[in-house]
């Protein structure tokens, strides 16, 4: 296992974890972090779509760190946990960043 898929692996596992435990154990500060994080996530990469374009061209095309089944697998678990939780909204703002990171990789296009 290479560094960056050592880093992806390790990121995706406590975003994993901090949004289980945010659940679990029904932490309101812990919560805010985990919400706030994908919130985060979704902004920085629209950012990088429509307003910086030079770090968008440094991504386009590069191989991501990982196998794309396990992207999708660790989309499925955080998706499905989110759902669980009842948190809908930030679902769809979870699943939104993972359509513009596809997009960032250039796996999809943006329609127009």
């Amino acid at each position: 296992m290479n560094n960056k898929m050592f880093t992806w692996v390790a990121s995706n596992v406590a975003l994993i974890a901090a949004i289980l435990l945010a659940v679990t154990l029904d932490s309101a500060w812990l919560r805010f972090v985990a919400i706030g994080f994908i919130w985060l996530m979704l902004l920085i990469y629209l950012n990088i779509l429509f307003v910086d374009k030079g770090t968008l061209e440094k991504y386009r095309g590069k191989a991501k760190p990982a196998p794309n089944w396990t992207w999708w697998a660790f989309d499925v678990v955080v998706v499905a946990i989110l759902m669980s939780a009842d948190w809908y909204v930030t679902t769809v703002a979870y699943v939104a960043s993972c359509v513009c990171l596809n997009v960032i990789y250039g796996d999809q296009e943006l329609p127009g």
